[in-house]
């Protein structure tokens, strides 16, 4: 069975663009973080999880399109292959900037 590069390219950016939005649904919950105020409401709790489940989709399907594309053998033309590398790193290095990377997959 093949696997479809473009494809995956595609669900990798779709789950960046989850990530981004989780990305400011924590800045918002930080930013109603405040000691001496009581909140006007409670963000619910499920966005750290939301967090970590999208970026563990985002490594597995990095890992999944790096092994296609780091095997010879499939015959994938120097230049396509190229070209499908410079998205995947343009991909990570999107994901790499997010504040949510430091704060909750880190730590």
């Amino acid at each position: 069975m093949a696997f479809n590069i473009p494809a995956a390219l595609k669900e990798l950016a779709g789950t960046l663009s989850k990530l981004k939005e989780l990305d400011e649904w924590a800045k918002l919950a930080r930013q109603e973080e405040n000691p001496q105020v009581p909140p006007s409401f409670r963000l619910d709790n499920h966005v750290n999880s939301d967090i970590r489940l999208q970026y563990a989709v985002f490594v597995a399907t990095v890992m999944d399109i790096q092994d296609v594309l780091n095997n010879p053998a499939l015959g994938i033309p120097q230049n396509q292959r190229t070209r499908w590398k410079n998205k995947l790193l343009e991909l990570q290095e999107q994901a790499g900037k997010l504040d949510i990377i430091d704060e909750f997959i880190k730590a």
